[in-house]
């Protein structure tokens, strides 16, 4: 069967080509086409099943209404959680354009020649960079010289980048522990040990960072609990977290770097005889979809979804001006109480 073309539902409807075109392309107003006749328009391209040929436009437009998400081949180095796909899905398709993955080895992303070339491979009109951290040495600037359209997402920059605020989120993850008598404030990192800690993504020196001017402002010593070297299992996180719950000086509540270090917490607790939250605050960061995941900890949500559709607007924003420098926006977190943070016992509140 042939291919419906816009001739076809021109000659339908009784009218020019250019006109079916406009109306289909969203651009009846522009043209002065009544609403009924557009109305009709539609209707007949549905009952002859046109589908638009979006070859033949990339070419006469130079456009393919597509974005490409880089993503390293190193796991660790890129950040793809659901709820920030989706925000980039939906707000890709509420602009008429759609989203392809590249996962491109890292010693690629080195070369002057090849990346230029990305955007034409890949049939795509700008990049959305999903590197956290360990970037490729000359990405950065083979973009900015060969004036590629790209948004950096989750990656604290000056300009062109979309990222959660995670220096004032940990500031109010502690102020919300203060606010209820605690003192004893911890803050604990198993992730990231410190021997690592200054090659990082960001958010590990900036969360920390948040805690201590909680605690600074309230007059409080800051404690920061971080292990020698990273905990790469649950047995090492088990026992890590029965160390710092030992202690006669123990916590009286915890800010967590990241939820993943809840259920070791949890057990650890549990196995010394500690009530969460009685005996022992918790406040963590987590993933938006963090119930789905079974965590049972009052959090802080990392603005996933949300920072997927801030960074398709931005990046429609570059393609459209390649040469503009759009300032970056750090994203607000979301307090969600799981009822894990409530007032110390009386009696520590005495030995404090």
């Amino acid at each position: 069967m042939a291919r419906v073309t816009l001739q076809d539902v021109a000659s339908q409807v009784g009218v020019d080509r250019s006109t079916v075109s406009r109306v289909l392309s969203n651009k009846a107003a522009e043209g002065g086409i009544s609403v009924e006749l557009a109305q009709r328009i539609i209707e007949k391209a549905r009952e002859l099943n046109y589908i638009p040929n979006t070859s033949a436009r990339a070419i006469r437009m130079g456009r393919f209404n597509c974005a490409a998400l880089l993503m390293s081949t190193d796991a660790g180095r890129s950040y793809l959680p659901s709820r920030l796909l989706d925000g980039m899905h939906d707000e890709l398709a509420a602009a008429d354009m759609h989203l392809t993955v590249a996962k491109i080895p890292d010693e690629r992303l080195n070369s002057e020649d090849y990346v230029p070339k990305i955007l034409r491979t890949l049939m795509a009109d700008g990049l959305l960079i999903n590197y956290t951290h360990h970037l490729p040495e000359h990405l950065v600037e083979i973009i900015e010289q060969r004036q590629v359209p790209a948004v950096w997402i989750n990656s604290r920059r000056e300009q062109d980048a979309i990222y959660p605020d995670n220096r004032e989120a940990a500031k109010l993850a502690t102020e919300q522990l203060l606010a209820v008598g605690h003192k004893r404030i911890a803050y604990l990192d198993m992730c990231h040990g410190r021997s690592v800690v200054s090659t990082s993504h960001f958010s590990t020196l900036d969360r920390a960072a948040g805690y201590q001017a909680a605690m600074r402002q309230a007059g409080l010593p800051a404690w920061e609990l971080r292990p020698e070297r990273s905990c790469l299992n649950l047995d090492a996180e088990r026992a890590y977290a029965l160390e710092i719950l030992r202690r006669p000086d123990r916590p009286t509540a915890v800010v967590c770097y990241f939820a993943i270090f809840v259920p070791a917490l949890l057990w650890a607790a549990n196995e010394l005889g500690l009530r969460v939250p009685r005996d022992l605050s918790l406040v963590t960061f987590a993933a938006e979809d963090f119930r789905e995941q079974g965590v049972v900890a009052s959090s802080l949500l990392e603005p996933h979804y949300a920072m997927g559709q801030e960074a398709v607007r931005a990046l429609r924003q570059k393609i459209a001006q390649p040469l503009e420098a759009i300032p970056s926006r750090a994203l607000d977190f979301v307090w969600r109480d799981m009822g894990t943070c409530v007032a110390p016992p009386a009696e520590t509140q005495l030995r404090s």
